[in-house]
């Protein structure tokens, strides 16, 4: 019995206790940058799961006329020293001052922050990982599967539920979280569950019409989310 099969024989739907720290980290949101996007550039925590909002993240950002302010200055500090934050277009795009009406004077309140704090920040042309969007789904080990190579929808396919659940020890409700995260969708843990049940992962009564066997290769890509 391989590794992959021997999983699947032990798994009962519940997270894996003993399973790697990368698997943990993947169940939280990534640094992204932008308001309200991910995990805030500038954040103390250990790290917001992804079935939590992480509005409740920035409210310790100053913004708007906010960062005129002296308290401010430590703030935009470690902002500008953040490795994602290359322009001051950068930082008006993670305070959420880049967007509405009059965006060009924002831009120039940020510039004026900036100088009254004694930070410099010199606008780069360096193509800089932003981690955008792609039609592929990101394993915790770094590999990108393309969704076209998926079984549609993407929860019926055996491959993919094998891997999140039985080989990285997910949970049902996790992979149900994952998925929709990484989609941007929402999936419901019902439907993964009876997935995981067509496709031989757990026991159950199988729905023949949807049945999952699709065994056509998967394209891999290479993508870390967090270091």
């Amino acid at each position: 019995m391989n590794l992959s099969n021997r999983a699947v024989a032990e798994y009962d739907g519940e997270a894996d206790d003993d399973r790697d720290e990368k698997v943990e980290l993947a169940l939280t949101h990534d640094v992204k940058l932008g308001w309200r996007e991910g995990e805030p550039l500038v954040y103390d925590g250990e790290g917001i799961p992804l079935d939590e909002a992480v509005n409740d993240a920035y409210e310790g950002y100053y913004r708007n006329e906010d960062i005129l302010v002296p308290e401010a200055g430590s703030f935009l500090s470690r902002l500008a020293e953040h490795p994602l934050v290359t322009s001051v277009e950068d930082v008006a795009t993670e305070l959420g001052m880049d967007q509405g009406m009059k965006t060009s004077s924002k831009r120039e309140k940020i510039r004026k922050a900036l100088e009254i704090h004694g930070i410099e920040i010199t606008d780069s042309d360096d193509d800089v990982d932003r981690d955008e969007t792609d039609d592929v789904i990101t394993l915790p080990n770094g590999e990108s599967w393309d969704v076209d190579n998926l079984r549609k929808p993407v929860y019926e396919d055996s491959r993919l539920l094998t891997q999140l659940g039985p080989m990285n020890g997910f949970s049902v409700e996790e992979v149900a979280i994952y998925i929709s995260n990484e989609i941007g969708e929402r999936v419901d843990e019902s439907d993964v569950q009876q997935g995981m049940v067509n496709g031989g992962i757990l026991e159950g009564t199988r729905d023949i019409e949807n049945e999952s066997s699709s065994n056509q290769p998967v394209a891999h890509h290479s993508r870390v989310h967090k270091a």
